[in-house]
């Protein structure tokens, strides 16, 4: 087995998204941009064959490897509202495919790797709707800094000071891997309960900077508006 090259992760920092899964999308795009995060992958990932070997490093405190053959990733098809095929914007990616692939069988493995409240949402595919704090677990085997994911409150307005004091270490670190998630606040640029990956921050100017992997979009909003608007973050300081 070769592991996959830098070439290759590369482009996984801005991934598309094609399923319901930003979760998975975001989390892929996070660890692709940092030093630490590329290791992981090139470990975690490797060709073998004519398709890959998909590596979780955490469940239930053991390692789990999956095998995707091409004609697995071939058969993985975005559907529409009424179940059929999608017509794409943007080409996909054999590698998240192959994750999504390696990410289903996971889930039909361990069903309680998906949250209860997860479960609950109609979906396509059994690897859409998750937590990126519980997928980034099960992929790097190292658990993510969390703050207010699973709290009740829609926006971080409550936890402003923490919010800040992480914004502030994330622009300090040498190396990070951080997602951003909306909860159920309306906003018109930003989609309701949604994964984005965190691709810079700039204290000096007060601003955040996020990708948007359906729309392949960079949107830059600054600390009080992102305050307001996110759910979340979560995510690995090196």
């Amino acid at each position: 087995m070769r592991p996959i090259t830098r070439h290759e992760i590369i482009p996984l920092q801005r991934p598309v998204q094609h399923f319901s899964d930003c979760y998975l999308v975001a989390s892929i795009g996070a660890l692709a941009r940092s030093k630490d995060g590329q290791k992981i992958l090139s470990q975690n990932i490797a060709h073998r064959g004519d398709g890959f070997r998909i590596r979780f490093q955490e469940v239930n405190n053991c390692i789990e490897d999956y095998f995707v053959t091409q004609e697995d990733i071939q058969q993985l098809v975005p559907l529409d509202k009424y179940y059929n095929e999608a017509i794409l914007k943007y080409k996909q990616n054999p590698i998240i495919k192959a994750i999504e692939v390696a990410m289903d069988r996971l889930l039909k493995e361990h069903p309680d790797k998906k949250p209860f409240i997860s479960r609950l949402k109609s979906c396509h595919e059994r690897f859409e709707y998750n937590k990126p704090s519980n997928f980034l677990e099960i992929f790097t085997g190292k658990k993510p800094i969390i703050l207010n994911e699973s709290g009740l409150q829609m926006d971080l307005s409550h936890k402003q000071d923490e919010t800040i004091e992480l914004l502030e270490k994330i622009d300090r670190a040498n190396d990070f891997s951080f997602v951003a998630g909306t909860g159920l606040k309306y906003n018109k640029k930003f989609v309701k309960v949604h994964c984005y990956t965190v691709e810079g921050v700039n204290s000096e100017n007060r601003y955040l900077q996020v990708y948007e992997a359906r729309n392949r979009e960079s949107i830059e909003l600054p600390f009080d508006k992102a305050i307001r608007i996110f759910k979340f973050l979560t995510g690995y300081l090196r």
